[in-house]
C-alpha cells in the first residue's frame, strides 16, 4: 500500500528521535524525515488499498486508505507544513532535555494525520481519529509541571472524548445497519433510489456530528481551544492549520453525502452551529488579550465559517478556504510565538519592538493581512470566493460573512498593534534581533507558501481537476466578481481604519487583566464546564452509591442462603435414629393438621 508508505518516515522518525544518539540531533531526525515525506507524496499511487487488519468468525477489519483528489487537499496541507513545523521547532524548543518527547510525539502527530487524511473506511478513520486525541492530549500538557498544562489537557482530553465515544457508537450503527465500514459502500447505499434511512441510521449521523464538533471546537465544546494553547507554539501551529482542529471538518466535507441523505435537516444542524460559534468566537477574540487564544479563536471562528458554507452548500467554497486557510494559519502562529519568545510574556500588552527583525515583522504582516483579507494576500481571495458562492448582495449570509469580516480585520490589527510599537532601544527586554535563524526561515518559506497557495488552491478548484471530486462538488461555484472585491477591501480598510484609531495610536494599558464583560463569553462557558463537570461527579457518586448498596445486599443475601445451608446441612447427620425422630414428628403434625381442618 503506497499510500501507507507516507506514514513509514514519519513512524521511523518517532522511534529514531527517542534512541539516536544527542538530543540535538533528534531535531534534524525530525526534520528530514518528515521531509522526506513530503518528497514521496508525488509516488504515491491514486486510488483505493486495503490491509486485512482483523479478521474473526467471517468478519473481516481492513485498513483501506486512498488518495483522490479531495483528499489531496489535505494531504498536501499536512505534508508541506510537517516539515517547516519541525525545522521552527528547532528554534524555539530551548530545553534539549525534552528534545526526544516532543519530537517524537510531534512526528506521531502528523503520521496520525496523514493516516486520517487517507483513509477509506471508519477502520483507519477511527485509528487515526483516537491517535490525534491521544497526541493532543500528550502535546497540549507537554510542560506537564506546569498545573494550567495539565489542566488544559485533561479539559481538552475530556471534551474530545466525548466526541471520540460519540464516533464510536456511530461506527456501530453504521456497521449494524450496513454491515461494512467503508465509506464508499455506506454512501452507495444511503444514496440509493428507493433507499429511505432509518432512525437509527439518522441517529448515527447525528453522532458523527458529535464527533465533528467536538474535534473541531464548535459550539458548546470550543473553548476547550482557547486552553490548548498551554502546548509550545509549534504544537498550536499544528493544531490549528493542518491536524487536529481540520479533522472535523475535513470528515464533515468527506463524508457529506452520508449527512445530505437525510435531506436538509443535518446541513442546516450545521449551519446554525458554525453561526453560533463564529459569533462567538468573534466577539472573544475581539477582548482576549493572551497572544495565542486570540489567534486560537480565529482559527475557531474560521472553522465555524467552514460549516457555515457547508451548511449554505458552498462546498468549493469551503475547501478552497480550508486548503489556503492552513498556511498562514500556520504562519501567523510562528510569528506570535516569535513574540512570546522576544517578550518571554504570554500577554499581548507587554509584546513590542517586532520591526527589529525584519524577516520576523514582515512574515508575521503577510499572515495578518491575509487573514484580514487585504489584496493581494490570500485571505483577500478566500472572502471573495465566499462573496461570490453566495451570490446576492442582499442575503443574510452575505450580510452575516461581511461582518465577521469587518470584525476579523479590526481584531487582527489589534493583535498586530501591540508587537509593532516600541523598539528593542526603548524596550531593552524584547529580544527579536536574537530570534534564532531555524525560526525565521521557516516564517519566510511559510510567507511564501502563503501567497502561493492561492494559485494552489486554485489549480484544485479547476474544472479539470474536479472531475475527480464526488459527483455532489459541481464545478464553477467559486470565483471572483469586482463588487465582492471592492466589497471585500472596503471592509478590510474599515477594520484596519479603527483598529488604527482605537490601538496603534494609544499605548497598552499598564497591567491591564484579562477583558471581563458580557460579549466574552470564555468565562460564562468555563462555568458552564465547571456546572457540568460537578453534576456528572454528583451522577457518578449516586451510581457509586447504588452500586455499593447493590453489592452489599447482593452479598448479605448470599451469606444469608449460605448460612440457611449451613443450618440444613448440619440436619444430614447421617444418623438413621434422628431420621427416624424426624418422620416421627412430621407424621405426628401432619395427623394433628388432618384432625384440626379435616
Amino acid at each position: 500500500m503506497m499510500a501507507l508508505i507516507l506514514i513509514a518516515p514519519l513512524l521511523l522518525g518517532a522511534l529514531l528521535s527517542l534512541i539516536v544518539p544527542g538530543a540535538r540531533n533528534t531535531k534534524y531526525v525530525a526534520s528530514i524525515l518528515s521531509l522526506l515525506s513530503l518528497f514521496m507524496l508525488p509516488f504515491a499511487s491514486h486510488g483505493t488499498s486495503s490491509l486485512t487488519w482483523l479478521s474473526l468468525q467471517g468478519i473481516t477489519l481492513s485498513i483501506s486508505t486512498q488518495i483522490a483528489p479531495l483528499n489531496f487537499v489535505l494531504l498536501l496541507a499536512v505534508l508541506v507544513i510537517g516539515p517547516l513545523i519541525m525545522a521552527y521547532s528547532a528554534g524555539y524548543m530551548d530545553k534539549l532535555s525534552e528534545h526526544r518527547r516532543f519530537y517524537s510525539e510531534m512526528l506521531i502527530f502528523e503520521a496520525a494525520m496523514v493516516l486520517f487524511a487517507i483513509s477509506a473506511n471508519f477502520v483507519s478513520f477511527f485509528i487515526a481519529w483516537e491517535f490525534l486525541t491521544l497526541m493532543s492530549y500528550l502535546l497540549i500538557g507537554f510542560w506537564y509541571a506546569r498545573r494550567s498544562a495539565a489542566h488544559a489537557a485533561r479539559k481538552a482530553l475530556s471534551i474530545v472524548f466525548i466526541g471520540d465515544i460519540s464516533l464510536f457508537s456511530a461506527i456501530v450503527i453504521f456497521f449494524v445497519s450496513f454491515h461494512t465500514l467503508q465509506f464508499s459502500t455506506i454512501i452507495s447505499a444511503l444514496g440509493a433510489s428507493g433507499s429511505t434511512p432509518t432512525a437509527l441510521e439518522y441517529t448515527g449521523a447525528l453522532l458523527l456530528l458529535v464527533a465533528v464538533f467536538t474535534k473541531s471546537a464548535q459550539f458548546p465544546f470550543h473553548e476547550w481551544l482557547a486552553d490548548a494553547m498551554e502546548g509550545p507554539t509549534p504544537v498550536s501551529a499544528f493544531l490549528h492549520s493542518s491536524t487536529m482542529v481540520k479533522a472535523g471538518v475535513f470528515a464533515v466535507i468527506s463524508l457529506l453525502p452520508i449527512f445530505l441523505a437525510f435531506g436538509s435537516s443535518l446541513q442546516e444542524i450545521i449551519l446554525a452551529f458554525g453561526l453560533i460559534t463564529a459569533v462567538l468566537s468573534t466577539l472573544n477574540a475581539l477582548r482576549e488579550t493572551h497572544i495565542k487564544k486570540i489567534i486560537a479563536y480565529s482559527t475557531v471562528q474560521e472553522l465555524s465559517l467552514m460549516l457555515v458554507l457547508i451548511g449554505i452548500g458552498a462546498y468549493l467554497a469551503a475547501i478552497f478556504f480550508f486548503f489556503v486557510q492552513s498556511f498562514y494559519k500556520a504562519l501567523v502562529f510562528f510569528g506570535s510565538g516569535a513574540a512570546m519568545e522576544a517578550s518571554d510574556s504570554e500577554s499581548l500588552y507587554d509584546s513590542a519592538g517586532m520591526k527589529s527583525n525584519r524577516i520576523v515583522y514582515v512574515t508575521t504582516a503577510v499572515s495578518v493581512l491575509s487573514i484580514a483579507g487585504i489584496l493581494p494576500f490570500s485571505g483577500f481571495f478566500v472572502n471573495t470566493f465566499i462573496g461570490y458562492s453566495i451570490s446576492s448582495y442582499t442575503s443574510p449570509f452575505y450580510i452575516f460573512f461581511s461582518a465577521i469580516a469587518l470584525l476579523t480585520s479590526l481584531y487582527i490589527f489589534r493583535w498586530f498593534a501591540y508587537p509593532s510599537k516600541g523598539s528593542v532601544r526603548v524596550m531593552p527586554g524584547i529580544r527579536y534581533k536574537a530570534t534564532a535563524r531555524s525560526m525565521s526561515y521557516p516564517m519566510a518559506i511559510l510567507a511564501a507558501l502563503s501567497l502561493a497557495s492561492i494559485g494552489f488552491a486554485i489549480f484544485l478548484m479547476d474544472p479539470a481537476y474536479l472531475s475527480g471530486y464526488p459527483s455532489y462538488f459541481s464545478p464553477g461555484a467559486v470565483g471572483i466578481h469586482i463588487t465582492d472585491a471592492l466589497i471585500e477591501t472596503a471592509i478590510a480598510i474599515i477594520g484596519f481604519g479603527a483598529a488604527y484609531v482605537l490601538y496603534w495610536r494609544h499605548k497598552a494599558p499598564a497591567g491591564a487583566a484579562a477583558p471581563h464583560g458580557v460579549i466574552y463569553t470564555r468565562y460564562a462557558f468555563n462555568r458552564l464546564y465547571g456546572v457540568t463537570a460537578s453534576l456528572l461527579t454528583l451522577v457518578g457518586a449516586g451510581a457509586y452509591m447504588f452500586d455499593s448498596y447493590l453489592n452489599y445486599s447482593i452479598d448479605t443475601f448470599g451469606r444469608d442462603i449460605m448460612q440457611l445451608g449451613n443450618i440444613v446441612r448440619r440436619a444430614s447427620s447421617g444418623n438413621i435414629n434422628n431420621y427416624a425422630l424426624a418422620f416421627s414428628l412430621g407424621l405426628l403434625l401432619l395427623f394433628i393438621y388432618a384432625y384440626l381442618v379435616i
